[in-house]
C-alpha cells in the first residue's frame, strides 16, 4: 500500500498506480488478466493504459490476436 501512495505522489492516478503495480507483480498481462489479478473494472484499465504508455511506464506487444501489457522498470519513475 505504501508503494501505491508513492506512485500517486509522483503523479499517477489511483487506477494508474494499481494497474502499474499489478503488471509489476504479475508480469505481462492481457486486459482481462489485469482485471482478474488487480480487481479492476475493464473500463478503468482502458482509461489508465494510454496515460501509462505516454509516461513510458507500460509497454504493449501483440501476441496472436491479443495485446499484452508489461510494466517498464521502476527507474522510469525518476523522470516523473
Amino acid at each position: 500500500m505504501k508503494l501505491h501512495r508513492l506512485l500517486m505522489t509522483v503523479g499517477l492516478t489511483p487506477n494508474e498506480a494499481g494497474v502499474y503495480l499489478t503488471l509489476m507483480h504479475h508480469g505481462s498481462q492481457t486486459i482481462s488478466n489485469i482485471a482478474k489479478h488487480g480487481g479492476f473494472h475493464r473500463p478503468a484499465i482502458y482509461a489508465a493504459l494510454p496515460s501509462l504508455k505516454e509516461k513510458a511506464l507500460v509497454s504493449e506487444r501483440r501476441v496472436g490476436k491479443l495485446m499484452h501489457y508489461s510494466a517498464e522498470s521502476p527507474e522510469r519513475l525518476r523522470s516523473l
